[in-house]
């Protein structure tokens, strides 16, 4: 769910912790809710990022609001994301974020530090040098605000249209079943096929795509339903996101790409 309200800084209690390497995926998510002594938490309440060059994660649990460091991913909008590896520094009198090869990597609240003290700290404690500054006032955090928003309730909107569509498709399918059961002299079908047909439409495989679909920030732009397989037009800056969103969880999917000016659009073919 997207949601409009915002958790700001002083709302927020990051957690930094050290490690020897990269926790295998298999293993992160207990891992994140070990550290954050929340064993029952959502998924989805957990935002974290993976530190490479001082070998720690930053971890932020946050419940029904949004942690408002992700808005700076407007910043970015019609930049092309390609090899870019630049290290950009967002800051302010209360805060500031840094985001690595455009993705959100560090926040930590400032207490009216310069920025000279910030970019030591960033050099000493993380490893990391900042290659552009943006200082952010009040009217321009409003603006990163409020069209990372706009741009959200776009996605939720797609992903409701698809949401629609498959309730329909598992209603028409369970109809069917329904009205054959009742209707044996015509035709029966076996209930062990049917879980499989329903199993295979709905339950398991569509709602794992598109949850990630979102996680990979893949914008979904068309859709269709035929023959067992989901065609998808999808919009990307990078391929490296549609890449990593096939490699979360071995997804599979025949696809091919158009490069436009600014991103990738992508037709995609997955078999449910």
């Amino acid at each position: 769910m997207i949601m409009e309200k915002l958790n700001y800084i002083n709302s927020l209690n990051p957690i930094l912790i050290s490690v020897n390497e990269k926790i295998n995926k298999k293993y992160l998510m207990d891992f994140l809710k070990d550290k954050i002594k929340q064993h029952n938490a959502l998924q989805s309440d957990i935002y974290y990022t993976y530190m490479q060059y001082s070998k720690q994660y930053q971890i932020t649990y946050c419940e029904k609001k949004l942690p408002f460091m992700y808005i700076f991913e407007s910043y970015y909008k019609n930049k092309n994301q390609e090899n870019n590896k630049d290290v950009d520094l967002f800051f302010n009198q209360d805060f500031f974020v840094i985001y690595s090869s455009q993705e959100l990597y560090f926040y930590k609240k400032n207490n009216n530090n310069s920025i000279r003290d910030i970019l030591k700290y960033v050099k000493y404690e993380l490893n990391l040098s900042v290659t552009n500054i943006v200082s952010i006032n009040p009217s321009d955090f409003i603006l990163y605000k409020e069209d990372y928003l706009k741009d959200n309730k776009h996605n939720l909107k797609s992903y409701y249209m698809v949401l629609i569509f498959l309730i329909y498709v598992f209603i028409l399918t369970s109809s069917l079943y329904l009205y054959y059961e009742k209707s044996k002299d015509i035709i029966s079908i076996d209930s062990k096929k049917f879980s499989e047909i329903q199993k295979s439409y709905f339950v398991h495989d569509v709602s794992r795509l598109f949850k990630h679909l979102k996680k990979y920030k893949l914008t979904l732009l068309e859709f269709e339903y035929r023959n067992n397989e989901l065609n998808l037009l999808l919009y990307t800056k990078s391929l490296k996101n549609f890449y990593s969103f096939l490699g979360e969880k071995n997804i599979h999917a025949n696809f091919s790409y158009v490069k436009k000016k600014v991103g990738y659009e992508i037709h995609a073919i997955f078999d449910l």
